[in-house]
């Protein structure tokens, strides 16, 4: 039933029943598609707790008779596919019920599926620390668990790129993640992608789309400080309102100092998701624990808040020798390492600028021997870092 203030009313749980019998799933067939968003689940086109006042899904707008109604056009909750089939299940064959008792169907529900994804955000004392992989991997392990997870990484600068499901580009980084966590890859995982083409400028791809070719100094002064800021809110608001969990790749390090103020792709991203932190480092380089003390002492003591733990990444020979060191660093810094990871072979790119080779949006055998490396690392990440302990940081947030 649709209400406005003025009381106006617009019965049409007819059509909720009508969704009720019909198959799960989007329905290209629908005069009305893409109501929402190409590739939208209709299993429930008209939401059977209309309107349920949630101002997490929904506002009130002015109506075509001057009044307000209530409108949940960005509600997107109500269109994820487990969400509408639980629905569907409860409600199919059932007597009409009452709006209160459809409110307590919509509370039990939320217990179930999070109106709004938890997040983490993997940053790196350097670039190569290896943030991409264990983005990867924990997507995979997440979704292993049942979970519905995205990745999402704000600013990405890649020569290598893919074709998401829209059919634009993103980072190829992105679309691997995508597919470690058992998605197609879609041009909100990695809005901003940076094509570096010589002398300083950069082919500007926002959303999939090519926007404009930019040197440094405008991309930093003007886009970052204006539209990019949107872009990325609305980007990570959008996958938020659709999954569980979003984990975050930074890019570089947050310790940038001489870019603080422009780094979109770093503790801006923190800032905007209001994620807390992980930060990985690569021990193979030598300087392990400098790196991370280094990195995190260079932050102000509020963006050192958000970091909740610390990674240390391809480890050759046993953990065991590293521990005084790691009992000192988590004395200093009163952040406690997650897990050692060992050196793992496999055959995906480290970081997208690091020369890797092609891959755009290949299928059958190469997403094969794709699979078959996440699957590797995953397992080897769940082996050694604490992924319960990441779990609960999600939970408490920042």
């Amino acid at each position: 039933m649709m209400v406005d203030s003025e009381g106006e009313k617009e019965d049409y749980w007819d059509k909720v029943v009508e969704s009720l019998s019909r198959p799960n799933g989007t329905n290209v067939d629908c005069e009305y598609y893409p109501c929402h968003h190409q590739g939208q689940d209709c299993t429930l086109c008209f939401c059977p707790f209309y309107p349920c006042l949630d101002d997490r899904l929904g506002k009130y707008v002015k109506s075509r008779r001057g009044g307000q109604v209530w409108s949940c056009e960005d509600c997107l909750w109500i269109h994820r596919p487990d969400v509408g089939r639980d629905v569907k299940m409860r409600l199919h064959g059932s007597d009409r019920p009452t709006h209160n008792e459809l409110l307590l169907i919509k509370k039990d529900i939320e217990r179930l599926y999070r109106i709004r994804a938890k997040s983490i955000m993997i940053m790196g004392a350097t670039s190569g620390a290896g943030k991409t992989l264990l983005v990867a991997a924990l997507c995979r392990i997440f979704a292993d668990k049942g979970m519905r997870v995205a990745p999402f990484k704000s600013q990405n600068m890649s020569t290598s790129s893919a074709i998401a499901t829209e059919g634009g580009e993103i980072s190829q980084a992105q679309a691997i993640q995508a597919f470690a966590c058992r998605l197609e890859p879609e041009s909100r995982m990695n809005p901003i992608l940076l094509k570096p083409e010589g002398d300083n400028i950069s082919q500007v791809i926002v959303l999939g789309q090519p926007y404009q070719k930019m040197d440094a100094r405008t991309y930093y002064d003007d886009f970052v400080t204006n539209e990019g800021y949107g872009i990325v809110k609305n980007s990570f608001d959008h996958l938020a309102r659709r999954f569980d969990l979003v984990v975050i790749e930074g890019a570089g390090s947050p310790a940038e100092i001489n870019l603080s103020d422009v780094d979109l792709a770093n503790m801006k991203t923190a800032e905007i998701t209001n994620a807390p932190c992980i930060l990985i480092v690569n021990i193979e380089w030598g300087g392990a624990f400098a790196y991370a003390y280094g990195t995190l002492m260079l932050l102000s003591p509020e963006q050192r808040s958000r970091f909740k733990g610390i990674v240390i990444n391809n480890m050759h020979g046993s953990a065991t020798d590293l521990q005084k060191g790691i009992d000192k660093l988590e004395r200093l810094l009163g952040i406690p390492v997650l897990g050692v990871v060992p050196h793992i072979d496999h055959s995906l790119p480290e970081e997208d600028s690091q020369g890797a080779h092609d891959r755009s949006n290949s299928r059958g055998p190469v997403n094969k021997e794709i699979d078959v490396n996440i699957a590797r690392i995953a397992s080897t990440v769940a082996e050694h870092v604490d992924i319960e302990s990441i779990l609960k940081i999600m939970e408490d947030g920042v």
